[in-house]
């Protein structure tokens, strides 16, 4: 393959993954805190990351380059990214999602390719086309299309403060993810993907229990042993495979584009819903 369209294809993925993750989350945080589940993801996905940064630690590529490169802001950078996205980001799409169901939730929150560009633009320098920003303006319709679409005049008025209360989550959340998006730009600049999010899933497992806490009061931190067993490929696919996607695509593509390519998870999650 081009090593041009990799990043972006590996960012197309990445919403291939999160679209079945998300599926699985959804029907577990029907009995389970979102920070538990999360706490859970990163668990999983933390020791198969550790494994893949020490065969990379041996590897002609990489050695220990990728290690010495390691500084302050990467920290700064990726803290910035777990706490948009494991820790507060992915906890309020699953509270999005009580209220006005997955695809919905799903599309709105997915606007956040919209922030991204324009952080990117302002703040990167990067330049976006005319097919690029006629993309982002398809996701912004596209998303108005979803919420008029869930209008009934039929709704009593707890059920449209409910609604009113799950778009609002979802449109905090695509602020979360783009932040999300550019902080992993910005952290994973210049590290292997490995390392990249060795570091983001040990922040992960440090703030999903912290923070879930102060958010929900829960003190259990990981799934029970049956959820957590019949869970465990679901997290490797989308904790590990979906993550390593994302990573790469970020950080080796246009954030616009990238991000744009990675919102694509509500076409997908429909039919798996």
């Amino acid at each position: 393959m081009n090593t041009e369209l990799l990043g972006p294809t590996c960012a197309m993925l990445s919403a291939v993954t999160w679209s079945i993750g998300i599926s699985a989350y959804t029907s577990l945080s029907k009995n389970h805190e979102a920070s538990t589940i999360n706490f859970s993801r990163a668990i999983t996905a933390l020791p198969l990351f550790f494994l893949a940064t020490a065969a990379g630690l041996f590897g002609a590529t990489t050695g220990l380059s990728g290690y010495s490169e390691i500084a302050s802001h990467h920290f700064y950078w990726l803290t910035a990214s777990m706490i948009a996205s494991y820790a507060f980001g992915d906890v309020l799409i699953l509270k999005s999602i009580a209220c006005i169901g997955l695809p919905s939730a799903l599309a709105i929150s997915s606007v956040y390719p919209l922030w991204s560009a324009l952080a990117s633009v302002l703040f990167r320098g990067e330049q976006l086309g005319y097919s690029q920003i006629n993309g982002l303006f398809l996701v912004v319709i596209g998303t108005a299309l979803v919420i008029l679409s869930r209008r009934n005049s039929q709704q009593t008025v707890a059920e449209k403060k409910n609604q009113t209360k799950g778009i609002l989550l979802a449109l905090a959340t695509s602020l979360l993810w783009a932040l999300n998006t550019y902080a992993v730009a910005e952290g994973g600049s210049g590290l292997p993907p490995t390392i990249t999010n060795t570091i983001r899933m040990v922040l992960a497992v440090l703030l999903c229990p912290t923070i879930g806490y102060f958010m929900s009061g829960t003190k259990k931190i990981i799934l029970p042993w049956p959820d957590m067993k019949k869970s465990l490929w679901i997290f490797a696919l989308e904790g590990f495979g979906g993550s390593s996607l994302f990573i790469y695509g970020m950080t080796h593509s246009n954030l616009a584009v990238a991000s744009a390519l990675s919102s694509i998870a509500p076409v997908i999650t429909v039919p798996i819903a």
